[in-house]
């Protein structure tokens, strides 16, 4: 959406889907990666090896990034984006499925569900032409 006024150059206004999930991906990628800081230096875990943590921390540490990209409309987050999404589809099919064949575990079918319907919906939000545009510098 662009916002006109009398002698200022146009803006373009973020949708608000943008800004909710930049925000949610910002609060993720800092609470994760803080959280793996912690475990690996102040409160190290008994039970999980350290490369758990690290694992953790990156993945938190490249959510928080894209978040910040994302709420900046950059077109490698709106990217990343995607990828990181389609990744995670393809976790939550790869892990639910053989679980659910194997045992019927209820658990894996609620990853399945969540892994299909999330990526669904960010899926179907990221390509709408609207907020797509909004990464390309164009309106729609």
């Amino acid at each position: 959406e662009i916002e006109r006024r009398a002698g200022e150059e146009p803006v373009v206004k973020k949708p608000v889907g943008i800004k909710v999930y930049s925000v949610l991906f910002i609060l993720y990628g800092g609470y994760i990666s803080l959280y793996a800081i912690t475990r690996l230096t102040i409160v190290p875990s008994a039970i999980f090896p350290a490369s758990e943590f690290i694992v953790g921390g990156l993945i938190g540490l490249v959510s928080l990034i894209n978040g910040i990209g994302l709420l900046m409309l950059k077109q490698w987050a709106y990217w990343l984006t995607l990828i990181g999404n389609t990744a995670l589809l393809i976790y939550g099919i790869g892990g639910g499925v053989p679980r659910i064949v194997r045992s019927g575990d209820t658990n894996s079918w609620i990853t399945l569900a969540n892994a299909v319907v999330w990526t669904g919906l960010i899926f179907w939000y990221f390509l709408r032409p609207s907020v797509k545009a909004q990464f390309q510098g164009k309106s729609a």
